[in-house]
């Protein structure tokens, strides 16, 4: 599952939770913890990760990617939302939501590209 859809339909599925009054202490955590589980376990199981060779700093290449991707987003997407509240809930540019969390995800893809080309 591709980093943007799955934190998108993870964020759709926490807000239905929150609209059906279904809640519990930590519901938004627990949601984001299986989300990420059934992806990682799903690439496992097709052997898309575990491989030796496809590992970088001792960890796979695609658990870094996702956990540097999912960080650059929210950065990305909290840094928009600060942008635009100091504005009086205006945003500087139009786009602005959708321009700032790609350019942050940009940034860890060309780094880590230029850290793994060969």
């Amino acid at each position: 599952m591709d980093r943007g859809i799955g934190t998108c339909f993870c964020n759709l599925v926490r807000k239905l939770v929150g609209k059906k009054k279904f809640r519990f202490r930590f519901s938004k955590a627990v949601i984001v913890i299986l989300f990420y589980a059934v992806t990682i376990l799903s690439l496992y199981w097709m052997k898309f990760i575990g491989y030796e060779c496809t590992k970088i700093w001792g960890i796979d290449k695609l658990l870094v990617g996702m956990a540097a991707g999912s960080i650059a987003l929210y950065v990305g997407v909290v840094l928009s939302d600060m942008l635009k509240k100091r504005r009086g809930e205006k945003v500087y540019f139009k786009f602005q939501k959708v321009v700032i969390p790609i350019l942050f995800l940009l940034i860890p893809s060309i780094i880590f590209y230029l850290i793994t080309r060969c």
